[in-house]
């Protein structure tokens, strides 16, 4: 089970970027009433999250990454595929690949 993913120096992304499977909690979501902006949905809007028992968070169980054009969207992938690629075959045969 993959609860974060984080990665930096890899092609285009040089600061730390995040993937997170982690449902925000009530108190730490933002609203602002006076936004002129379409009201963003909250994570439970879109799907509830699931309990992880002996944790005190509840993970998402669908993850989207949004942006505008090269914006990391790609590399990130890439770079959790690459992690996927060394987790089953390790480090040398991932770098033969």
């Amino acid at each position: 089970m993959l609860v974060d993913f984080t990665v930096e120096n890899y092609r285009s992304i040089k600061e730390p970027v995040t993937l997170s499977a982690v449902a925000q909690k009530q108190s730490d979501r933002q609203t602002s009433q006076s936004s002129k902006r379409k009201r963003v949905k909250s994570d439970h809007d879109i799907a509830p999250g699931y309990h992880v028992v002996g944790w005190d968070i509840e993970l998402l169980p669908v993850l989207a990454i949004f942006g505008a054009n090269a914006s990391v969207k790609s590399n990130a992938i890439q770079a959790l595929d690459y992690l996927l690629l060394m987790m089953a075959h390790g480090t040398q045969e991932a770098v033969a690949l």
